[in-house]
């Protein structure tokens, strides 16, 4: 065909309509792309907490095994000191074993 007119029910070029069925996809498959590749990025800056390992106790002094260096917050509490640390750990209820 030389031109694009209409000759014997046929185009030389496809119907608009079918092209623009492919542009929603094609947005659709980038978003969710970016969306994968973003929960990837975030899961790798965010590190997990820092996790309590054991305790020890030895004379005169108690012994904390973390997995991670724990963030840790000193407090003066009624006369007395307080260490906070930002870990978390298996409940024991308050025993130490």
């Amino acid at each position: 065909m030389r031109g694009t007119e209409l000759k014997d029910g046929q185009h030389s070029t496809p119907d608009p309509s079918e092209r623009s069925q492919l542009w929603p996809r094609v947005l659709g498959s980038l978003a969710l792309f970016g969306l994968l590749i973003g929960l990837m990025i975030g899961r790798l800056t965010n590190p997990e907490p820092a996790r309590l390992d054991n305790i020890e106790v030895h004379r005169d002094q108690l012994v904390l095994w973390f997995n991670d260096e724990p963030k840790v917050h000193a407090e003066v509490v009624e006369g007395t000191v307080a260490m906070l640390f930002d870990a978390t750990g298996a409940p024991a209820s308050g025993r130490l074993l």
